[in-house]
């Protein structure tokens, strides 16, 4: 494992990778620095009008969107030289202004060639063209970030509304951009939609206030409806296993997570997250203190033949209480699923989804901000806001420590894997590294 040399960025959202891999795209105040991704030389140095709060790769690495939302103001620059010549001859560059609308947020679609930003308190959302400089609005969005959503094959839209103080749900045509169908759901304030892995089903889920789990197929047929109890606070996330979609994983407040057959909808499975655990067939790895100067702290397998997990109680009399299952995240090849359960939310749970007892488990000294599955392999990198970096595979765990930077200590807040495995870039409040790892080797 190495880890590459440190460099400033101005917003932690806008240091992302090429979805190819190959480059780094980073936002320093109002410039655009795009890096290659091995020897971190800048191959691309861009000025825009304004300090940029966001950036996306358009799906075929080819160009960077850089939104700035104080200037309601989009740039589009070239990733490379080979794209950033229009068939004139002149330099290539491109200018989304929504003047008094404002932009919230922006989203590249599938054929690289659309832009699609939501307005300023969800008035419309509009899809621009990078061909032929036409738009399209699509009114009432529910919101800026969520429900909002192509399918995986890229062919079709789908967008949650608020039309008359209730639930829509429009599909669009992602080439004609013709609305192919609009229906009322069921359901009482919609939060988020997902599509199935294989296009066939759409799923949507309700506000926490209630528990409601609607399936509908892209005819506006609803194909099932589940409801795991009434009466309490409901759903916190929801995700397919990959690559067939044959589960759905849904975690709420309840601190559980339900799996659904998804050609049954039956419950095959129900994950709990107990304060006491016996241990079975769990592996524990216990985050403490080491001896060595180098590496102040590691993991220690916890044999106790019973475990008990600190559990932090939650108002809820606030809005948005802490509590319930924050994450269910499935590996790539669908064999295993990570969840974090934000009552106990210094353990991060992994799980065989056949076996009604975890895996595993990892138990850190601080609460964990973020955790993200290796794109290729079945193992997970995870940070909790210090300079630790802890890694886990089936076969092990391990704590690296990372050095300070030129700017001070470096903590982790955030992690994105490279599309290959074999990198992870490490993101801190104001400067990031790149961790390049041995996709052969094992940690343990």
């Amino acid at each position: 494992m190495e880890l590459s040399s440190v460099y400033p960025h101005s917003s932690s959202k806008s240091v992302k990778w090429s979805p190819d891999g190959k480059s780094v795209a980073v936002a320093l105040n109002y410039r655009l620095l795009i890096r290659n991704s091995l020897s971190l030389g800048v191959v691309g140095l861009y000025s825009c009008n304004a300090e940029v709060s966001d950036l996306e790769w358009s799906p075929d690495s080819s160009y960077v969107a850089c939104l700035m939302s104080k200037r309601s103001l989009i740039q589009i620059w070239p990733a490379s030289k080979a794209s950033s010549t229009s068939t004139n001859g002149q330099e290539w560059s491109c200018k989304i202004d929504e003047g008094i609308a404002g932009i919230t947020s922006m989203r590249w679609s599938p054929d690289s060639r659309h832009i699609i930003t939501v307005a300023d308190f969800q008035i419309r959302a509009t899809v621009w063209s990078l061909i032929n400089r036409s738009s399209f609005h699509i009114p009432n969005p529910k919101s800026a970030t969520q429900g909002i959503s192509f399918n995986n094959s890229g062919s079709y839209l789908a967008v949650l509304l608020r039309k008359e103080s209730k639930d829509f749900m429009a599909i669009y045509n992602a080439e004609s951009w013709e609305l192919v169908n609009e229906f009322k759901i069921d359901t009482f304030d919609a939060v988020d939609l997902s599509w199935s892995p294989d296009d066939q089903t759409i799923c949507v889920w309700d506000h926490s206030i209630q528990y409601k789990m609607c399936m509908y197929s892209i005819d506006g047929r609803l194909v099932h409806q589940y409801q795991a109890y009434e009466h309490a606070l409901g759903i916190r996330c929801a995700s397919w296993s990959p690559p067939s979609g044959q589960f759905l994983a849904i975690g709420s407040y309840d601190q559980k997570v339900r799996l659904l057959n998804s050609l049954t909808w039956k419950t095959v499975n129900e994950l709990s997250h107990p304060v006491s655990l016996a241990r079975n067939d769990t592996v524990v790895y216990k985050e403490v203190s080491s001896e060595s100067a180098y590496q102040p702290f590691t993991y220690a397998l916890d044999e106790s033949a019973a475990l008990s997990i600190s559990n932090v109680k939650a108002p809820v009399d606030q809005p948005n209480p802490k509590m319930g299952v924050q994450w269910a995240k499935w590996s790539p090849s669908g064999k295993l699923l990570l969840t974090k359960n934000e009552n106990m939310g210094n353990t991060l749970w992994v799980w065989d989804p056949s076996k009604p007892s975890p895996l595993s488990l990892l138990i850190q000294r601080n609460p964990v901000k973020s955790v993200v599955w290796d794109p290729v392999n079945d193992r997970f990198a995870a940070c909790s806001g210090d300079k630790m970096l802890y890694l886990w595979t089936s076969s092990g765990s391990s704590c690296i420590q990372i050095p300070n930077g030129p700017e001070g200590e470096f903590t982790i807040q955030s992690l994105r894997w490279r599309n290959d495995g074999k990198a992870i870039l490490l993101v801190d409040k104001t400067q990031y590294c790149i961790c390049y790892l041995d996709v052969g080797e094992e940690s343990s």
